[in-house]
């Protein structure tokens, strides 16, 4: 007793190529049907004008044509129109043919990963990606907890110097006060590194961060630069 097997993994499926193929053909067939379609139409017209035209002459009471004439005229409009509403039902039928075709193609093009699509593969970069930004976030984090020390120990620093008058104001004499270049020192705290001014906002360094890189994202380096200062 022979057994004949069948392997349940062969692939069955169209190629690109021999998709196309068929979507080329059903396109070509369809052609055909729409030009027999458009001239079963024209017949069906001049075969009606031809009707009108004998329908006329029988009632100018024109001898050269009779109810003969009638007869054939109106069974030739008749055999055309049926005609047409036959050529335009197969045309239709193309019409769905090619669709049909042109599905088959976008199936084996799928089949093919000619669209590249793969969410998988996306979903693992877009993981990879979050955990990288994450680390390089707690590293910067972490600077600037160092900086934010920095800075609260500073402050905690000038509040015991000369940047203060005995009524609580600026002193106007120390290098440490607000304005103290002009002489009109009000602020008793003049925070600066390196001849840059310290911004004393250390909750929202990354928060910055984060929409500065928005704004890259959004509308650009240089738009980013100019309207979304980082400090």
């Amino acid at each position: 007793m022979s057994t004949t097997t069948t392997n349940a993994n062969t692939n069955t499926k169209p190629s690109v190529a021999t998709a196309t193929q068929a979507l080329a053909e059903a396109e070509a067939k369809l052609a055909a049907h729409l030009s027999a379609q458009a001239q079963a139409e024209q017949d069906a017209r001049s075969a009606t004008a031809e009707q009108q035209r004998i329908e006329q002459c029988i009632a100018n009471d024109d001898q050269t044509v009779g109810l003969d004439d009638l007869t054939k005229a109106d069974t030739s409009l008749r055999f055309h129109n049926l005609q047409a509403t036959a050529k335009g039902k197969a045309a239709y039928k193309a019409e769905l043919a090619v669709r049909t075709a042109k599905s088959a193609v976008v199936m084996a093009k799928l089949d093919a990963g000619e669209y590249g699509i793969s969410m998988d593969a996306l979903r693992a970069d877009a993981v990879a990606l979050a955990k990288k930004h994450a680390k390089e976030l707690a590293a910067h984090q972490a600077k600037c907890d160092l900086h934010n020390e920095g800075v609260r120990q500073l402050l905690d620093d000038v509040a015991d110097t000369d940047a203060v008058t005995d009524d609580g104001t600026g002193n106007p004499a120390s290098p440490l006060a607000w304005g103290h270049e002009d002489g009109k020192a009000t602020n008793p705290r003049w925070v600066t590194v390196n001849e840059e001014r310290v911004p004393v906002a250390p909750s929202y360094r990354i928060e910055r961060v984060q929409k500065y890189t928005d704004w890259v994202s959004g509308h650009g380096e240089a738009a980013a630069e100019q309207y979304c200062q980082m400090f």
